[in-house]
Order: structure tokens, then sequence, then C-alpha cells
């Protein structure tokens, strides 16, 4: 397998777990309506103070909101590195391979090939940053909205 295939494979999976971040943020205010709803009907029953059940809800549903928060860069940072080094390994191909050739005749194709690893690796580190602001924006929102929400429980 080309070490370009190999970039872009590395580059496809940083930026599924990315999406895997969005998944997850979206996740999260459906589970907190199950979850109010339970600590509600959980207070009634046992007696306890409605307000520590809210907020025992809302540090869940902000712990669960943030938790995903470092994935996209960290995504973003393994794809970039991956394709630095498989270019890097393309260049070393080239230059134990050239022998008493110019660089310009034997290498130029190798080179190209080495920039567009470098090309692939950094699209998918693109990706990684544009559904880490995605998700950042999701998540704000979402924290606004089960915010509301707690607030009128």
């Amino acid at each position: 397998m080309s070490l370009f295939f190999v970039a872009v494979l590395a580059a496809l999976a940083c930026v599924a777990c990315s999406i895997e971040r969005v998944r997850k943020v979206l996740a999260v205010a459906p589970a907190v309506e199950i979850e109010l709803a339970e600590a509600l009907r959980e207070a009634e029953a046992t007696g306890l103070d409605r307000d520590v059940a809210i907020d025992q809800v809302a540090f869940e549903a902000d712990f669960a909101l943030s938790r995903w928060k470092p994935v996209p860069r960290m995504a973003a940072r393994i794809s970039s590195s991956c394709g630095f080094l498989l270019a890097a390994a393309q260049l070393r191909e080239i230059l134990a391979n050239l022998g008493d050739q110019p660089l310009t005749e034997a290498g130029e194709p190798l080179v190209i090939g080495a920039l567009q690893i470098v090309a692939a690796a950094l699209a998918g580190t693109s990706l990684c940053l544009a559904l880490g602001r995605e998700a950042e924006r999701a998540r704000r929102l979402e924290a606004e909205h089960i915010d509301s929400r707690l607030r009128a429980a």
C-alpha cells in the first residue's frame, strides 16, 4: 500500500474521531431530559431536595459536554504528525534509492508524492479543526438549552 493511502486513512480516522465528538455532544441534551425526569421522580419519592437533584444533573451534563473537548485538536495533531512522518519516510526512500542520479531526474515524482502525503494530512487536520469548532458551537448551544431546561424545572 502506498504511503499516500496510509496518510489518507490516518486522516480519515482522525476525522471520524472528531465526528464522533460532535455526535457525543449532540446526544447529551436528550439524555439530560431523561436524567432530570428520573432525578426529580427520585427526589419526590425519597424526600430529597429538588435543588440538589437538579444540581447533580447539571454537574453530570457539564461533565458530559466537556469531556470530549480535546478530541478534535488531538486528532488534528495525530493527522498532521502522521502525514509529516510518512512524507519523511517517502523522502528517505528517495534519498536511499537515488544513487548517482541527480535529484531532479529521479526524485521529482517521489517528492511530489511526499507533498501529496502532506497535503492529505493537512486536509485531515483542517477537517478535524473545523469539526472541533462546530462541536464547540454545538456544545455551547446544548449547554444553554440544558441550563434553560434545568432552570425551568
